[in-house]
């Protein structure tokens, strides 16, 4: 299993009031290189329920990171007062789906582009 060396969930990269991201880091090389490995962003932040994304390397896949990473999140927005989130994910994103129902998130819609839309109210 690979090891991320430096997981920098916390850190606020955005200086727009309505866009916050947070990153994993792999740090390799004696700290001198580093690989993105993990994202996950809000939009729509100043909303009362923002909109959330999160990306996975594909070697990172099926480690655990997604986990850690939406899970971050969920915190983060229950922290700042949000009263959920939500999110779009393609039908066919089986694995999307288990982890996100596994945080509480529900299906509450379709749309004609094969997306489903789910919320996770607090």
């Amino acid at each position: 299993m690979l090891a991320v060396e430096a997981l920098r969930i916390a850190r606020d990269e955005s200086d727009h009031p309505n866009f916050k991201r947070y990153v994993a880091i792999e740090r390799s090389n004696g700290g001198l290189q580093s690989r993105l490995v993990s994202t996950v962003w809000f939009w729509s932040w100043n909303r009362k329920i923002p909109w959330i994304g999160i990306s996975v390397a594909d070697d990172y896949q099926g480690m655990g990171l997604g986990k850690r990473m939406i899970g971050h999140a969920i915190i983060q927005a229950d922290a700042s007062g949000k009263g959920g989130i939500l999110l779009t994910t393609h039908k066919s994103n089986f694995r999307g789906h288990a982890l996100y129902a596994k945080y509480g998130f529900e299906a509450i819609g379709h749309d004609d582009r094969g997306e489903t839309l789910m919320l996770l109210s607090y």
